[in-house]
């Protein structure tokens, strides 16, 4: 047969017309070959008719090669012919076979979450089966909606068109693949004779740790208090790199050693970046649970069925859950914890707020080790070999040491850097760089009110209606910064702050843009510099140091300083002059800190610094303000604190300052003020007077020492300023003898100066009425012939407000003659409630300081050499006692050579804050008002000479065996 012959056939073959009514073979769903029971074997149909293949075969010597060729042609394309023409039956195959598939899949999902609920564990084959049904959903679903288009627009069938044919064919073919699938899952389905199995939990997974020196004391505590019944949420907190996180996997190790205590220790990270799906999964993992990435919700919301697995399998175990470093509360009891007497948890933080926040029952600070510590561990890091590489080296390791500041993170740092070094030189020049970075300030105090007013001159605490809301703004953030340990509380608890040498230059870094090459803030305090020149770096800083340092010459090179906002040049006690031309080139600066310098005059360029806010020229020389200050419109806070050599406030130069809202003119020696009956003949070149300070409608906080009875009338006559005054200083003004303080619409006759022409006739002066101040914060009286200070609580029963609501501070001292009187009233409670601290020294005629009963709020009372002393709280019945609950906030009360001091109270009180009780010298107090209730939780010590100490007397040996131990016992005090 000729190729012709094939070509013919061929043609004839794949003409389009109905195949399998005319060929004597079909094919099932396979592609299989099976006779095609509508036809006879001899014979098949065509459009004209039936023509038997017998005669064909008789006529045609070539038909059986022709059919041996189409069954050959049908053999290679029935697959797809099959695909293309079951389409419809096998889409309907699948959509019901898919849906038997999901009931299959939710019974499986079902019973595996009866099994979890159970602390069971799913399978891996189960766990698998129910991924390939997830993943095959989706497909399938977009198969069965291309197959209902096609059935809708009539393409289903026939042949619409070729490209129909060729979509039609593809789509089959997916389809029945699928279906084979879908078939094969549902078979695999039947299998499962269980579809979880039970979970062994690891009780415990050792984690990598390493001697810590300085630890242990810190673990016996922690461990002990995770022993305790009663606590089951420990907080462990403390800056970072100061060894939580050691401590944590310490805690872990012996809780493996200690065995069968504990079934069940989880130990995880938390961070800041994990939301609580996350740790949810993590945990559930750590107790078996089988997840899955996309199981974890981005939105942070639980899974509930871990939730539940995870509550069921520490319902049966006890359990410690070790969390490190949470920079936010964890809710436990969203993922399936519930803390108690089976579950507890120990977990790190910076932030003693979180510990607040996790409502940890108890916590624990890790603090910087001491000296002999810190040198051990670095000595450990850096090895013996080389320390003893040169007899220099120990003592510059030594010195290297004390630079980290007693950080374990620094120490371990420096120590492994340091132990390549062989020479005396690079341990040198190691030091040398150290000490550049760290300076001596890792133990150096600020006051917080200092902190916050360089913030209110930086402007920092902008948009408050007025400065106390700025300044409780600047406590808050002082507060949080505590919290979180980026500063630490400095000599004096709550009014002081300190900053660990790392930290400080961590931020000092970050101000520089995390970049060296950039000196944003050019930092050399404390580095004994003896001279300073104004070079290039000056002009791409923002903020210059050179506090504590020993410069004697600041050289101007003339160079433009724009970007500069605060300069801080204090406590640069050999610093004479400034150039005049000095701080003509610093048009931006905001804040300038001379103080404790020993300037003598200002250079007249300050009248270019237009923009400044904030000017301390506190402890300096300068002899007289110049009147170039009047330019300093922005000016709002100028602190002229003892100022002991200023002589002369020009006129008009403090009235100029028109936003100014601070001034500080206390303790200081200024006395000339300016009083005159007639302000309106006053010389324009003559000095200040206190009246030009009611043109400052600014003006919030005036802090003032007066030392004259006449400026004294003039301060308290002045509505203005007798508002505005938070600080007073009654400091000798002669021919005073009588003080009174009452409420302002007191009705009492007695009153201030009646006239200024009075008030200069000193022995006309009797008494002096302190009416209206109600902002005044701090109030002192010293060394002056004050015979009475009178307090008048019966006015207050009158009045909405309370009398000196604002009092924080009272200092009496040098008043040998003084008496304390009290006119009681039924509401003196009501009376100063913020006054905490009381100082009392060298007032002789004083025989009880009863006054204290009416101080709700005292922390701290010192009383020192006051030879008339007999009691602190005179002969009062015990129910009155007890009504008044005096010293309830009381921490440390201080008595010093008191010789006729006998008693503190004649009754038992509870101080149920006292810390600390001091005494010294006072030989005749042989009594404490202590009984077994006495400051049962808070009592630290109770200091004494030792000889004081045995003699005192108790009421009974109980009493006696509970203080006995805080003796002399050691305590940093604020």
């Amino acid at each position: 047969m000729t190729i012709d012959h094939y070509a013919h056939l061929s043609n004839f073959v794949i003409t389009p017309i109905p195949f399998r009514a005319i060929l004597p073979v079909d094919f099932d769903s396979t592609g299989a070959f099976v006779e095609n029971p509508s036809i006879p074997a001899t014979e098949f149909d065509s459009f004209s008719g039936v023509i038997s293949i017998n005669r064909l075969a008789a006529s045609m010597e070539f038909v059986g090669p022709a059919i041996d060729l189409v069954r050959h042609l049908w053999s290679c394309s029935g697959d797809h012919i099959s695909h293309l023409f079951n389409l419809e039956e096998n889409l309907e195959s699948l959509r019901n076979s898919t849906e038997e598939l999901k009931n299959l899949r939710d019974e499986v999902k079902a019973k595996v979450a009866s099994a979890q609920a159970q602390s069971m564990a799913c399978r891996p084959v189960v766990q698998g089966w129910l991924q390939r049904v997830e993943g095959i959903e989706a497909e399938i679903r977009e198969l069965l909606q291309r197959g209902s288009r096609l059935t809708e627009e009539g393409c289903m069938k026939g042949f619409c068109c070729s490209k129909n044919c060729w979509t039609n064919h593809k789509l089959g073919k997916k389809v029945a693949k699928r279906l084979n699938d879908v078939n094969d899952l549902k078979s695999k389905a039947c299998e499962f004779d269980e579809v979880a199995d039970r979970h062994n939990v690891v009780s415990v997974q050792a984690m990598p740790d390493s001697p810590a020196v300085g630890m242990e004391p810190l673990l016996n505590k922690a461990m002990k208090l995770l022993a305790d019944d009663e606590i089951d949420i420990l907080g462990i907190y403390g800056m970072g790199g100061v060894g939580k996180t050691t401590l944590l996997h310490k805690m872990n190790n012996e809780l493996l050693n200690l065995g069968a205590n504990h079934e069940v220790v989880v130990i995880m990270v938390v961070v800041s970046t994990k939301n609580l799906s996350t740790i949810q999964h993590e945990i559930g993992e750590r107790l078996g649970w089988k997840s899955q990435a996309q199981d974890q919700r981005d939105d942070g919301v639980v899974d509930q069925h871990l939730t539940l697995y995870i509550f069921n399998i520490l319902s049966s175990k006890k359990l410690v859950l070790l969390l490190d470093d949470c920079w936010n509360r964890v809710d436990l009891k969203k993922i399936g914890i519930q803390v108690g007497s089976k579950c507890k948890v120990v977990f790190t933080t910076r932030s003693d707020v979180v510990c607040g926040e996790m409502e940890a029952k108890e916590k624990i600070k890790v603090e910087c080790l001491d000296s002999d510590k810190a040198w051990s561990l670095f000595k450990e890091k850096v090895g013996e070999r080389a320390l003893s590489l040169d007899p220099e080296i120990p003592d510059l390791a030594e010195m290297v040491a004390r630079e980290c500041g007693g950080l374990p993170l620094a120490l371990i740092a420096t120590g492994r850097a340091m132990a390549s070094k062989k020479t005396p030189q690079e341990w040198r020049h190691a030091l040398t760089l150290l000490r550049k970075s760290t300076s001596e300030f890792s133990d150096h105090s600020i006051r917080n009110d200092e902190i916050i007013r360089h913030w209110i001159g930086e402007g920092f605490l902008d948009g408050f209606e007025n400065l106390n809301e700025a300044y409780d703004k600047g406590c808050s953030i002082i507060g949080i910064l505590i919290d979180v340990c980026l500063l630490e509380s400095g000599a004096h608890r709550n009014i002081t702050v300190k900053m660990h040498d790392v930290i400080r230059d961590m931020a000092i870094w970050i101000g520089n843009g995390c970049c060296e090459r950039v000196d944003k803030n050019l930092v050399k305090s404390g580095a004994h510099l003896s001279e300073a020149t104004i070079t290039e770096k000056w002009s791409e800083a923002q903020r210059i140091s050179l506090m504590h340092n020993d410069i004697e010459l600041l050289k101007d090179a003339s160079t433009t300083c724009t970007n500069l906002i605060t300069l801080l040049l204090q406590h640069n006690q050999t610093l004479r002059n400034l150039s005049d031309t000095f701080f003509q080139f610093m048009p931006a600066l905001k804040v300038l800190n001379l103080s404790s310098t020993s300037i003598e005059h200002l250079p007249k360029s300050i009248t270019h610094l237009v923009e400044l806010r904030f000017l301390d020229l506190s402890h300096s020389r300068i002899k007289q303000l110049p009147g170039e200050l009047k330019n300093l419109v922005k000016l709002r806070y100028l602190n002229l604190f003892g100022m002991n050599f200023l002589e002369m406030i020009p006129q008009r130069v403090l009235s100029s300052l028109s936003n100014l809202q601070i001034l500080n003119i206390r303790e200081g020696c200024y006395r000339n003020w300016r009083v005159e009956e007639n302000e309106e003949n006053v010389q324009d070149d003559g000095e200040v007077s206190l009246t030009e300070l009611e043109d400052l409608e600014s003006l919030s906080a005036f802090e003032l020492t007066v030392y004259s009875t006449v400026v004294l009338h003039q301060l308290l006559n002045s509505k203005k300023i007798r508002a505005c005054t938070t600080y007073l200083e009654i400091s000798q003004c002669p021919g005073l003898v009588s003080l009174k303080l009452e409420s302002p619409s007191s009705s009492s006759s007695s009153s201030s100066l009646a006239t200024i022409s009075e008030a200069l006739t000193p022995s006309r002066l009797t008494q002096v009425n302190l009416r209206g101040m109600k902002n005044l914060q701090s109030l002192t009286i010293c060394d002056c012939s004050l015979e009475d200070l009178s307090i008048n609580f019966k006015e207050v029963e009158k009045e909405t407000i309370s009398l000196f609501r604002s009092l924080k501070e009272l200092r009496l001292y040098d008043l040998s003659d003084l008496i304390i009187t009290c006119e009681k009233g039924s509401t003196s409670h009501q009376c100063f409630q913020k006054l905490d601290y009381v100082y009392i020294e060298d007032c002789h005629a004083l025989e009880d300081l009863t006054l204290v009963l009416y101080l709700p709020n005292l922390k701290y009372l010192y009383v020192d050499n006051c030879w008339g002393l007999e009691t602190i709280i005179s002969n009062e019945d015990r129910t009155t006692i007890a009504k008044m609950n005096p010293f309830s906030r009381l921490r440390r009360l201080t008595l010093t050579v008191l010789p006729s001091l006998h008693s503190i109270c004649e009754h038992a009180l509870p101080f149920p804050s006292l810390e600390v009780i001091a005494v010294n010298w006072s030989p005749h107090l042989l009594k404490l008002p202590f009984d077994c209730s006495s400051a049962q939780s808070t009592l630290r010590s109770i200091n004494g000479p030792s000889d004081w100490l045995e003699k005192l007397q108790w009421e009974d040996e109980k009493i006696k065996s509970q203080f006995v131990p805080y003796f002399n016992k050691p305590y940093l005090y604020p």
